[in-house]
């Protein structure tokens, strides 16, 4: 009975974590719509990547580490020279291939959203959950709670299934892959919808 209300408040931890992200981005969002002058590249380079890095990153992160949250089982490796690799990779197939204009809103997203779910979420979700475990509700939640503007059956079919295989490409090989490929299948989408 003590492991099933650890796992209970474990997840709503985990739920109100993604809720603090879900609310920054929100904001992050109007600002546009508020300052219409703004210029692009102080929105994308500027509020943008410090928005997120407060609501994905730093405040989940600290509150995560002020409660004791987070579990030291399966560590997330993070390696610098494969993410430099990475980011200039991806940066000449999208100048090269794919030529989304909005490059950096993208990575914006794939990197704190790899972040939040693969780094602080499955940290404290492995606290009190298998490592199986934690993969599938961090990435029920991710497809389903994260991205609830989006059509729910879409969801379970498609960012589901992608983010256990985000999980698994993080655990396997490091977040940076995770991020990569996230960056990578976020620019793939905004280029041709989906």
């Amino acid at each position: 009975m003590l492991q099933v209300k650890e796992k209970t408040i474990t997840l709503f931890f985990v739920m109100a974590l993604i809720s603090i992200a879900g609310i920054f981005y929100n904001i992050i969002m109007i600002i546009p719509i508020l300052f219409p002058n703004l210029g692009e590249n102080l929105y994308f380079w500027g509020i943008m990547g410090v928005g997120m890095f407060f609501g994905f990153y730093y405040f989940p992160d600290r509150i995560a580490k002020y409660t004791r949250m987070y579990s030291e089982k399966s560590p997330v490796c993070f390696n610098i020279r494969q993410s430099f690799l990475l980011i200039v990779g991806i940066l000449i197939v999208n100048i090269s291939f794919i030529k989304v204009n909005e490059a950096y809103f993208e990575f914006w997203i794939a990197l704190f959203e790899e972040i939040l779910f693969r780094y602080i979420v499955f940290r404290v979700l492995r606290k009190t959950y298998s490592l199986w475990q934690s993969i599938l509700v961090g990435s029920i939640l991710f497809g389903v709670l994260l991205h609830m503007n989006g059509d729910l059956l879409i969801n379970a079919m498609i960012k589901i299934p992608s983010g256990i295989f985000l999980y698994w490409i993080a655990q396997k090989y490091g977040i940076q892959n995770s991020v990569g490929l996230h960056w990578l299948y976020n620019s793939l989408v905004a280029k041709w919808g989906g």
